[in-house]
């Protein structure tokens, strides 16, 4: 048993693929890696310079290498090489993609996802959504988030949010090279989630309100096979959708069939774990 002060951590993640290690990431700007069966800590990674809030971070492999990438407030990506031979405590990360420096995000970056063999996907305060190539480190794609104006929201008469905290690759999909099925989900303001083609001309394939108030989306995962995508709202509840047969090819018009409902007990948390059992969709 040991103990981390989360009060300095913005978000913690678990991988169990490398030596059943720990890392997370922080207020301070720095990565630690814990051993995970005595909590020491092997190592710390962070920039030379003035660190900023990480806000999440990936654990990816390319051509046969390994990295750690954090992402955060410096609107930087931040890559550190991964080698079970480096005995020095403090480790830097590598130098930045060329296209990150002159055409990356301009607000803080707070979400990030992979795609094995070489995509990344990474979100900003400001709906921008990126999708890189981890090889040549060059952008393949940029989304904007489509942020409404209805009368539903300018009654409120406040700015409307246009943050991306969540986006995820629908991995069968990508394997289809050149198709035109949405491949990338994100959330966004008001309540939507959005699908995205990474080979159309018009990218956003389709949009839908998970919750019947439009709460934000918190969380989204899928099932191992993109046939169920799970979404939590801010209010505590989980929705399940069928989209197997969702966002294929021409743009959607309709919500994929919801198959159930339900609470869980932490609104921030990916676990989604449920207050009650639920049958799984038939």
């Amino acid at each position: 048993m040991f103990y981390i002060d989360f009060t300095y951590l913005s978000m913690l993640k678990q991988y169990f693929l490398s030596h059943f290690r720990l890392i997370t990431g922080g207020r301070d700007g720095c990565l630690k890696i814990w051993n995970y069966n005595n909590g020491h800590c092997l190592h710390t990674l962070k920039r030379e310079d003035k660190c900023e809030e990480i806000c999440d971070c990936t654990y990816v492999e390319v051509n046969r290498n390994k990295y750690i990438i954090s992402v955060g407030w410096d609107r930087k990506i931040n890559m550190f090489y991964d080698s079970t031979d480096n005995f020095y405590h403090l480790q830097k990360p590598q130098a930045h993609w060329q296209d990150d420096l002159s055409l990356g995000h301009k607000e803080d970056i707070l979400c990030i996802a992979q795609c094995p063999p070489t995509l990344l996907a990474t979100s900003s305060y400001d709906g921008e959504i990126i999708v890189w190539n981890m090889i040549s480190g060059r952008i393949r794609h940029k989304f904007h988030t489509p942020v409404l104006t209805s009368s539903v929201y300018t009654k409120t008469s406040q700015a409307v949010e246009a943050s991306v905290t969540q986006v995820l690759f629908l991995k069968t999909r990508v394997m289809k090279y050149e198709s035109a099925a949405s491949s990338l989900i994100s959330n966004g303001p008001q309540g939507y989630v959005h699908f995205w083609s990474l080979f159309s001309e018009d990218p956003l394939v389709a949009s839908f309100t998970p919750s019947r108030e439009k709460s934000m989306i918190s969380s989204i995962a899928v099932t191992a096979d993109d046939s169920y995508l799970y979404a939590a709202d801010k209010d505590g509840n989980v929705y399940v959708h069928d989209i197997k047969e969702y966002a294929l090819q021409d743009p959607e018009q309709e919500t994929p069939k919801c198959t159930c409902m339900g609470k869980y007990i932490l609104a921030e948390q990916l676990k989604l774990v449920w207050k009650q059992s639920v049958r799984r969709p038939v």
